[in-house]
């Protein structure tokens, strides 16, 4: 375990005028951006923006022997690679991070092994060119109103999980977990960018002691990075407990959306401020072929009340979340209750510092977290229920201190 100790590092390389990120690997099962995290990872791999790459990602097998793969400046690296499947990173200058030890296992089950021949005969090279770009136009109007267009264009290149994670059995795809969804994850070399148009419209106004604004935005996506299935597993041999091996691929998708926000003041005077505020927000994603987004937001409304007296302030809110019923099926997604729960946050700042008392889920709710994922752990313990969702947050209080300088 050599390269436990190793924390991010980055090296930038400059060719045919791209940047080529070079980090230490990643943790199985916790993928994440390896050009920003400083904890501890096994492994070596690449986040790639741009320009060409060469085959360092490869993907090794622990059968009496060590794969080699070329990097930069053609060196031979041996890679360790895991026994009884995974997707294994190595790169210019390091030893492979081997496992083929865990569980007395020597050789890798038949799908990762011809997954991991096939990986490593294919062409692993990719190149993307994205360019970004946002018109924005704002009009004044009569009466303290103000309307705003907008246009933009986003792109959104794979990450190293969704193009290099060639595992094929069950461990090895459900160690690409950061959906949190309990299903088995395989990349795709050949994925393309995604590109997303989108057009928006926000009126706004305000009128003495009264504000309001309304926004609506749609946005259409080309190429958007999904998943389709193209296997099943399951570890329990009960219904509740089937999972899907999913592949990334890309579809065609739209999402939509509107938010409306209104405050109004109803009292300012040497006694304090307090104002009254509310928030709307609804959005929707679905795929061009059928089907909707997964972890899309359900409905949500929060409705607050701020009172603020010199250098003392407090606020309670409430937050109503609809039942989500729109669900990705590919993923399992489970359909949530609709749920309701109130906040109090309280703060007082002295010359640099600010105390800070926050009260979460004041009357201690039971509610199912809408974007939460599953609970494997739950399901590990007792699998005759299922993947149930993550509960939300129970009372919680929080105090703390700032200090602004």
């Amino acid at each position: 375990h050599v390269l436990a100790e190793h924390h991010v590092k980055l090296a930038v390389a400059e060719r045919h005028g791209a940047r080529r990120h070079v980090a230490q690997g990643h943790p199985a099962g916790n993928p994440r951006r390896l050009d920003r995290d400083p904890r501890p990872f096994h492994g070596i791999g690449f986040h790639v923006d741009a320009g060409d790459v060469a085959g360092v990602v490869v993907a090794g097998q622990n059968q009496g022997g060590a794969a080699q793969a070329a990097g930069p400046g053609g060196a031979g690296v041996p890679g360790g690679g895991f026994g009884g499947g995974g997707g294994m990173l190595v790169g210019p200058g390091h030893p492979g991070f081997g496992m083929g030890g865990m569980g007395g296992m020597t050789a890798m089950q038949s799908p990762d092994a011809e997954a991991a021949m096939m990986f490593n005969m294919a062409d692993r090279g990719q190149s993307d060119t994205l360019i970004d770009g946002t018109i924005q136009a704002m009009r004044e109007l009569e009466s303290n109103g103000q309307l705003i267009f907008g246009l933009a264009r986003k792109n959104r290149a794979p990450n190293l999980y969704e193009r290099y994670t060639w595992g094929r059995g069950a461990m090895a795809t459900s160690m690409i977990g950061w959906f949190g969804d309990g299903n088995g994850y395989v990349g795709d070399i050949n994925l393309n960018p995604e590109t997303a148009h989108t057009a928006s419209i926000t009126y706004s106004v305000l009128n003495g002691d009264w504000a309001a604004e309304i926004s609506t935005w749609y946005s259409n996506v080309s190429d958007y990075i999904d998943v389709e299935v193209i296997g099943t597993f399951n570890r329990s041999g009960l219904t509740s407990g089937a999972r899907n091996i999913l592949q990334f691929s890309n579809t065609d998708a739209q999402l939509y959306g509107v938010s409306v926000k209104a405050s109004r003041v109803l009292l300012d005077s040497t006694s304090g401020k307090l104002t009254l505020k509310n928030a709307f927000q609804w959005q929707q994603g679905e795929r061009d072929d059928g089907g909707d987004l997964y972890q899309i937001l359900p409905m949500q409304n929060t409705l607050s009340v701020e009172y603020v007296r010199d250098a003392f302030s407090s606020s309670v809110s409430w937050q109503w979340v609809s039942n989500k019923n729109d669900v990705d099926l590919r993923r399992f997604e489970n359909s949530t209750d609709a749920y309701s729960v109130v906040d109090v946050n309280t703060a007082y700042t002295w010359q640099s510092f600010t105390l800070h008392f926050n009260i979460t889920n004041l009357f201690d709710e039971y509610y199912q977290a809408p974007l939460g994922g599953v609970s494997v752990a739950e399901f590990r313990q007792d699998n005759t229920n299922g993947f149930n969702q993550i509960a939300g947050r129970g009372r919680s209080f929080d105090a703390g201190i700032s200090y602004s300088f």
